[in-house]
């Protein structure tokens, strides 16, 4: 409680959403929220929440696809709290931060809650992809997901983007790698 203005005597309590100074009641901070009257501080949001503004009684989880900016550093009272997830990365609702995707994962999008697998054929060695490399010719994937391709054997070819590697036609072979049916004597 505290006393408003010189000469007066009577004491009043803030109410949620501020905070006690000497002398007045101020407006918690973006970023910060007081659920209780007649508190002297307010508190941050927990990491993955934000409020709509000063003087917030209570925070809320982030939406998918974007992640709250935590921390004093990240709070001006004017910058926008909610950040939009990037693509090659994913932000489940109420997170804190962008997880880059895993290997074998991309997305091409802003805003993904999780990135998709690469499709058989085509891979992702890094994290953070958006997009998929094609497996080049006489490797492969069969597999979605595959973050390398895997050679072809001996008297197996496959040609660029393949998820198989074929067979050579009967009484011919072929090196290991071979890219066409046509390395196949």
């Amino acid at each position: 409680t505290f006393t408003r203005g010189s000469g007066q005597t009577a004491c009043s309590s803030c109410a949620p959403g501020r905070r006690q100074s000497a002398s007045e009641c101020i407006p918690c901070s973006t970023g910060r929220f007081q659920d209780a009257d007649s508190q002297t501080a307010c508190k941050w949001c927990p990491e993955g929440f934000m409020n709509s503004g000063p003087g917030s009684v209570s925070c809320f989880a982030v939406p998918a696809g974007t992640f709250a900016v935590q921390g004093p550093e990240s709070w001006n009272g004017t910058s926008d709290a909610q950040s939009t997830c990037l693509p090659g990365h994913e932000c489940a609702g109420g997170s804190s931060g962008q997880v880059p995707g895993a290997p074998g994962r991309y997305m091409t999008e802003m805003g993904a809650q999780s990135c998709l697998q690469c499709l058989p054929g085509t891979y992702a060695q890094t994290v953070g992809s958006t997009t998929c490399d094609v497996c080049p010719a006489g490797f492969t994937t069969s597999t979605q997901g595959s973050h390398n391709c895997t050679q072809c054997a001996p008297d197996r070819y496959a040609p660029a983007g393949s998820s198989v590697c074929f067979l050579c036609p009967a009484r011919t072979t072929s090196a290991a790698a071979s890219k066409a049916e046509a390395a196949c004597l």
